[in-house]
């Protein structure tokens, strides 16, 4: 999730930690709650990973701060921070405790969507990533809060528990939706009479009803974008604002509109060089990263060829996909070498930066 909702979430867990009226080594509310704010912050400080370069957070995020494994060590380490910078006026086993809170809730955040959480590094890589909310939900922001302004206002712990039982039943709520959504997918796999290697529903923007949901059939994916409410299937609009047209993409479930996408180009003279590329040693760290990677373009020219890609589970298009990582070459007996292309058409590699031509 996004630092500001972690930072409500740890709030809000910390304040519903303790008693009303504490004991004289245990921290008041408000101690707790900006104690639990901070911790849940902790775990992105794996955000320095970006000033190596951006594949390199993608690959490493979400690792060892993010581990139950790890989190007593963290929960030490932050809890012991604080209980100094408040002059060990509040007892040690407390802030470890908040700390611990906080810390857990941010990894819970970020188990529940699909970007893929290492809940036990080092000891595993497994990584689950359910889709259940967006990285970015305005609504589990809004809900948390309301918990605060409500803590708040009647200052009792009670009142954040209540707060964080609603944000769970939220979340809940669109589990539900996403397996909902994931039935669709399923009855497709049965409709092209293929077998379906995966079948996954994810989260999209706008409303907690609007599901993506990705079916990869013969090592093509086909996907859905849909709305599990909407009865009529809106209307082509490509003159407006590109929000304006993704808010329409959602089709009603009736409609869905099925999609295909690959990982290879239709023109057999491009498969060779997408597929050289794509199998290359450079692109090993991307194929670790992307979950359902598809071809994107093409670019060839005099001075270089370049074969992109990007992870269908973060197209919203119409905008533009983020993550487009791919091989570019000088001639065709030379080594494919990784590179990032960049949303203003620029290629990074190494941290170089010149111009996609």
């Amino acid at each position: 999730m996004d630092p500001l909702t972690h930072a409500l979430s740890g709030m809000l867990t910390g304040q519903a930690a303790g008693r009303a009226r504490p004991g004289p080594k245990a921290p008041p509310l408000r101690v707790r709650g900006w104690v639990g704010c901070w911790a849940a912050l902790f775990p992105d400080i794996d955000g320095v990973l970006r000033l190596v370069d951006e594949l390199h957070y993608l690959e490493f995020h979400r690792g060892l701060t993010h581990s139950f494994v790890m989190l007593p060590l963290w929960a030490l380490l932050v809890g012991g921070l604080f209980h100094l910078l408040y002059r060990r006026r509040y007892d040690l086993r407390w802030m470890v405790a908040i700390a611990g809170l906080g810390i857990a809730i941010h990894i819970l955040g970020d188990v529940i969507t699909a970007y893929g959480t290492a809940v036990f590094a080092p000891l595993s890589d497994h990584s689950p990533a359910p889709g259940w909310v967006l990285v970015i939900d305005p609504w589990v922001t809004l809900l948390l809060v309301a918990g605060l302004a409500a803590t708040w206002y009647w200052r009792h712990p009670s009142i954040a528990m209540a707060g964080m039982g609603v944000v769970c039943a939220f979340v809940l709520l669109q589990g539900g939706l996403n397996r909902m959504a994931a039935t669709l997918g399923e009855q497709r796999a049965v409709a092209t009479g293929d077998v379906a290697v995966e079948v996954r529903a994810l989260a999209q923007p706008f409303s907690p009803f609007n599901r993506m949901v990705i079916v990869e059939i013969n090592g093509d994916y086909e996907r859905a974008r849909v709305n599990l409410l909407r009865r009529r299937t809106p209307g082509v609009d490509t003159d407006h604002w590109r929000l304006w047209q993704l808010y329409r993409s959602y089709r009603p479930v009736h409609d869905p509109g099925w999609e295909r996408f690959s990982l290879r180009p239709d023109a057999p003279e491009q498969r060779v060089i997408v597929d050289d590329a794509w199998n290359s040693a450079a692109l090993g760290p991307y194929r670790a990263f992307a979950h359902h990677p598809v071809f994107y373009r093409l670019d060839r020219n005099s001075d270089a060829t370049c074969a992109w890609f990007t992870d269908l589970r973060y197209w919203y298009d119409p905008l533009p996909a983020p993550f487009r990582f791919g091989g570019c070459r000088n001639a065709p007996d030379d080594d494919w070498r990784l590179y990032e292309l960049r949303l203003d058409g620029s290629r990074s590699a190494a941290g170089r930066c010149e111009s996609a031509r």
